[in-house]
């Protein structure tokens, strides 16, 4: 008699402390994008980070031993926020890297002065639209983004900051990300991230390039032009398959959002819904605790967010892209918990199949 021979199934790695901290500065913005996950938020309404907010964090910050770095992003524009001046100040003086990500249309050259100065690590810049290009991010100014990474190259001291380039690839853009890109590095850029448009609207579900364990008709790693960069291109993935690891939860991610509320990832961040092919699903805010009344280290080593993230070393999460019929799902459709009895949308993943990146 013979036997198949067992194997075991990999752990995801989860961190045991946190190394990074995003922080929401601002839920308004300057720009009006068609990618935005803004335009499908549920009750939304716009809010800045304070400085009431931020004294509180600044007393929890010193508490975390371990934090590597420091990353401005959220569902908003960071430099929206009146304060920016004051909070980018206050947080360069925690010593840890500090990274934003913009849409680069409020650099002025006074943020530029301040931001070299104070030796931010990294700056991304987001950048979908060529000139001839239809708009993607209604607003935005090609021109200035060039003018700003010229500056930036410019005033900063050594090698910092690394000035970064963001692209949301869909279908109506595809062909001029290589235009972008020339132009970017022409400009004196360093570093790109390319990742896939999340559908947060009906609209948007019909402009992704990436497919489930199909071969796309887009290839986006074959047209990026072989005389780029290529090393420092990350390119997110374009066919998604079974494998889910969350980035977040093995970086130890803490996220608060505008209004002090730490969830465990941005996509958790605030109500909202979202496409996965063509079904449809309801995201909930995941709240772990709010910094206006608990610290940081207490929130992460409270017991609730312990069990979330043991969730994640074998990935106990429903493959809801693999289910027979997942519009049918009352679990997938409605607010409470997963047929795993996990309340929260973690199993369809997009970040967690590579096919999302962010800074």
């Amino acid at each position: 008699m013979f036997f198949r021979k067992y194997k075991p199934i990999p752990k995801n790695r989860v961190a045991d402390s946190p190394t990074q901290l995003y922080i929401e500065l601002s839920t308004f913005c300057n720009l009006a994008c068609r990618t935005c996950v803004r335009n499908s938020v549920v009750d939304f309404e716009p809010a800045h980070f304070s400085l009431e907010l931020m004294g509180r964090l600044m007393d929890s910050i010193p508490r975390i031993k371990t934090l590597k770095r420091i990353v401005l992003l959220g569902y908003g524009e960071a430099l929206c926020n009146p304060h920016i001046n004051v909070f980018l100040e206050s947080l360069s003086r925690t010593g840890i890297p500090l990274v934003l990500v913009t849409n680069g249309q409020l650099m002025t050259k006074a943020l530029i002065d301040l931001m070299t100065t104070l030796l931010v690590q990294e700056i991304f810049l987001s950048w979908d639209d060529y000139e001839s290009a239809d708009k993607i991010r209604i607003g935005s100014d090609t021109s200035l983004i060039q003018a700003v990474i010229k500056d930036l190259k410019k005033k900063r001291q050594g090698d910092h900051p690394t000035i970064g380039l963001e692209i949301v690839a869909l279908k109506r853009n595809h062909h001029t990300i290589n235009r972008i890109i020339k132009s970017f590095y022409e400009s004196g850029g360093e570093r790109i991230i390319i990742t896939n448009i999340f559908p947060y609207t009906d609209y948007m579900k019909d402009e992704i390039l990436f497919t489930y364990k199909k071969t796309p008709k887009i290839n986006l790693h074959k047209r990026i032009h072989k005389n780029t960069q290529k090393d420092n291109i990350t390119i997110a993935s374009q066919i998604i398959g079974d494998i889910c690891h969350c980035p977040f939860i093995e970086r130890g991610t803490l996220f608060i959002t505008a209004q002090g509320d730490v969830v465990p990832c941005i996509e958790l961040a605030h109500t909202h819904k979202a496409w996965y092919f063509n079904a449809s699903r309801m995201h909930y805010q995941y709240t772990l605790g709010n910094i206006s009344n608990g610290h940081l280290h207490e929130i992460w080593n409270a017991e609730e967010f312990i069990s979330f993230r043991d969730k994640f070393i074998y990935y106990d999460f429903p493959d809801c892209l693999n289910c027979l019929d997942p519009e049918m799902c009352y679990h997938r459709s409605v607010r409470g918990a997963d047929c795993y009895q996990n309340q929260t949308p973690c199993g369809e993943c997009l970040w967690a199949r590579g096919a999302i990146l962010c800074p």
